[in-house]
């Protein structure tokens, strides 16, 4: 993970259906989806806020808003190309069918210190109320939010072969740097980490593992995680000594 993104980190924190919170507190049991799950959810459920029609692809937009115009030529042909004027097109970077089908992820959030403000009473830090609203945005279906120590986290996901970093928030209309992914090699164990800027609220951090390391369920407990987290009953009511 990028330091200066450590930096600004504080605390992970991630929203549970109910009768799923015992056991990621007493067992550590953390659930992958497979990529094609986040697409199958948008496009067969209309769900816009977890799923992602774009998971594992990376997509330029090709217009003359952009500066990008198409031109063609007959291959071999040396004259000059023919512009195709006011033309919208795509082009993309993608994991292919089959990975998307194994390759699992687990999805949280970060707290960053621009989350939080000191209390002026006593002096403890407590959520902004942007970040306050960016949770409930993000939770209308009335998760269970625990928030968690995320170094204690890493050491032991990163036990059990699983990655973890920042997603990367890009603009689909900014083709310099598409391109320059585009140029990179294994560019696409990247892909899995870059997803569209209208998503950047989420301020995802996700872990990244081979079903094949999951079992049955597609899970993977890394042990007794009460010393380490801490059930949100109320956003407002939340504070920490610094």
């Amino acid at each position: 993970m990028n330091k200066n993104n450590r930096d600004k980190h504080v605390f992970l924190i991630r929203f549970f259906d109910r009768q799923y919170v015992e056991n990621f507190l007493n067992n550590g049991e953390i659930h992958f989806n497979p990529l094609q799950y986040f697409i199958d959810l948008e496009n067969n459920h209309g769900d816009t806020t977890i799923g992602d029609t774009l998971e594992g692809r990376v997509e330029g937009n090709i217009s003359p808003k952009n500066d990008m115009v198409l031109a063609i030529r007959k291959s071999g042909d040396k004259k000059t190309p023919t512009l195709i004027p006011n033309i919208k097109a795509s082009f993309h970077i993608d994991v292919p069918n089959e990975l998307k089908k194994t390759i699992g992820i687990s999805c949280f959030s970060w707290l960053d210190k621009d989350d939080f403000v000191e209390d002026e009473e006593s002096k403890y830090l407590k959520l902004t109320q942007p970040a306050i609203k960016r949770l409930r945005d993000f939770n209308k279906e009335q998760r269970i939010p625990i928030i968690i120590d995320a170094n204690k986290l890493f050491d032991r996901v990163g036990d059990k072969k699983a990655r973890a970093d920042d997603v990367s928030y890009y603009d689909p209309n900014d083709i310099d740097s598409i391109m320059k992914l585009a140029g990179e090699e294994d560019n696409i164990a990247k892909v899995v980490f870059w997803k569209r800027i209208k998503y950047s609220n989420q301020k995802e951090c996700r872990f990244i593992l081979k079903l094949k390391d999951t079992d049955e369920k597609n899970n993977i407990y890394v042990g007794n995680l009460r010393g380490v987290c801490n059930v949100v009953t109320n956003f407002d009511d939340l504070k920490f000594n610094r």
